[in-house]
């Protein structure tokens, strides 16, 4: 238990009651949130690019290629009422999703409350999920895909499953994932949805060794119709 000065009975002796009411007062009083927004909200035009790469995952030059075909608004609104921009919230999500970060870290780097981090992030992993999960729940979606282009993918698509933990280790059970506490299921499908974004930009290992050439970002993010 935390030391209190309330406890303190020789303490106590020396205080007149309205000293000891005051404590008592204090000791109730709600903590006061920190204004974070005083040192600015994170600029990520004047990001160096290759700070940006190693944060989230993709080259900065490509993120208005990735909000188009991922079709992100212009500006998601927390459930606090928060409203922030289309390109910051993916970049929140980019970052939540690459490493085990705490909430409180992602603070610092976006100057913004851990509620309104957690709550835009689970926005765009749902945008993203209604939108596109039909990617990877049917494979006949995919227009590029015939039976002789699968014959040739099946063997890389199950050696890509190292890519996903690799390039968003926030999914990775042994690292943070937590049962009961977290969407596991949106997570695992979404950051396998980026890490296939990923490839479609940038390639991978295993396109190389089986010699397969993946689509490109728009053929690949087909969105959902109705």
């Amino acid at each position: 238990m935390a030391y209190s000065v309330v406890n303190d009975v020789l303490l106590l002796e020396t205080l007149s009651c309205a000293e000891i009411d005051d404590m008592l007062v204090l000791q109730c009083a709600p903590v006061l949130r920190r204004n974070l927004l005083e040192r600015g909200l994170l600029d990520l035009d004047a990001m160096d690019s290759d700070v940006f790469h190693r944060l989230f995952r993709f080259r900065k030059m490509d993120l208005p290629d990735l909000l188009s075909s991922l079709l992100i608004p212009e500006e998601f609104v927390s459930a606090q009422r928060v409203r922030v921009p289309g390109n910051e919230a993916l970049c929140m999500t980019l970052r939540r999703l690459s490493y085990p970060n705490r909430l409180c870290e992602l603070e610092l780097l976006f100057n913004r409350h851990s509620s309104v981090i957690s709550s835009v992030v689970s926005t765009v992993l749902a945008h993203m999920e209604y939108h596109f999960n039909h990617l990877l729940a049917d494979l006949t979606k995919h227009r590029w895909l015939n039976l002789i282009a699968l014959e040739n993918f099946s063997e890389a698509v199950e050696w890509g499953f190292g890519k996903v933990a690799s390039e968003f280790a926030f999914v990775d059970f042994h690292k943070n994932q937590k049962m009961s506490r977290q969407r596991i299921g949106r997570m695992y499908r979404m950051a396998t949805l980026l890490a296939n974004c990923h490839t479609c930009l940038y390639g991978s290992l295993v396109c190389d060794y089986f010699g397969v050439d993946p689509p490109s970002l728009d053929e690949y993010l087909m969105p959902f119709s109705t």
